[in-house]
Formats: C-alpha cells, sequence, structure tokens
C-alpha cells in the first residue's frame, strides 16, 4: 500500500518537473508556484523539506545572497562552494531559491540567479536556473524517496 502511494507520488512529481523544464518564461513563475503547492500539499514531501531545512540551517542565508545579491555575488563571498559540494546543502539552498524566485512577478528576473549564459534570451536563462536550482532538489527528493520505498518495500 505504502509502496503503490510512493510511486504514485514520484510520478506526479516527475511530470510537474517536466512541465516546469519545458514552460518558457511567460508562465514559469505560475509552474514553479503550482509545483510548490504541490509539494506543500503532500505529508511525505514536506516531510522531507521540514528535515533538509533542519538538517541544512545555512540554506536561509545563503539563498538570500543569492535572491538580493545574484549568485555571483553570492560566489564572490565563497557562499556557494561549500553548499555546492554537498548534495544535501545544496538542494536545501536551492529549496530556498525556489521559492523565494517564485514570489517575483517577472521570470525575466532570472538572470541574476544564474552565471552569464552565451544566450541572451530568458528561456535559455530559465533552463539554466531549472539545471542549477530545480534538478539538485528534486534528485534530492527522489534519493530520499527510493530510500523510503526500498525500507517500506522490505
Amino acid at each position: 500500500m505504502h509502496t503503490e502511494y510512493l510511486q504514485s507520488l514520484r510520478y506526479k512529481l516527475q511530470k510537474r518537473i517536466r512541465r516546469q523544464k519545458t514552460t518558457g518564461f511567460e508562465t514559469y513563475i505560475f509552474v514553479l508556484r503550482q509545483l510548490l503547492q504541490f509539494l506543500d500539499g503532500e505529508a511525505p514531501f514536506v516531510a522531507v523539506q521540514a528535515e533538509l531545512m533542519q538538517r541544512c540551517p545555512n540554506a536561509d542565508s545563503v539563498a538570500e545572497v543569492i535572491i538580493k545579491e545574484g549568485l555571483e555575488s553570492a560566489d564572490r563571498k565563497h557562499l556557494v562552494g561549500g553548499p555546492l559540494a554537498n548534495e544535501a546543502e545544496w538542494a536545501a539552498v536551492s529549496l530556498r531559491v525556489l521559492r523565494r524566485f517564485a514570489d517575483l512577478e517577472d521570470s525575466r528576473k532570472v538572470s541574476q540567479f544564474v552565471l552569464q549564459q552565451s544566450s541572451t534570451a530568458y528561456n535559455d536563462y530559465l533552463a539554466a536556473f531549472s539545471d542549477f536550482y530545480l534538478i539538485p532538489f528534486y534528485e534530492y527528493l527522489t534519493n530520499v524517496w527510493t530510500i523510503l520505498n526500498s525500507f517500506l518495500g522490505s
């Protein structure tokens, strides 16, 4: 029973992540808000997020610098290197950045959250944003999911 429930949630999450990665700058923030609402509406995801933030208390301050001053500024302050080296820490930072980005009204501000791109197209910046923040958080969730599934399945 539990494994089927977890598999169903995992499938729903995969579907939402695929949608997020393929949406354009016109709707990116709205789709991100829907994704976060989904994560906040399912008890297992809420528990994983709470545990992650408890394990990585500095994630909020790193994300705050990225949001207010940009990724390059956070990197110059040597705030990014440590969390990037640790999957859980970067997933926690990524979650905080995703949440704060979802609060913005205009996804075209994405350029401050990623490194300079070879293109000036907003969709290219959003793709980099997804690769840098969304995917690491998603991978962390799926790794935890795999552990839970194997524990419940045994």
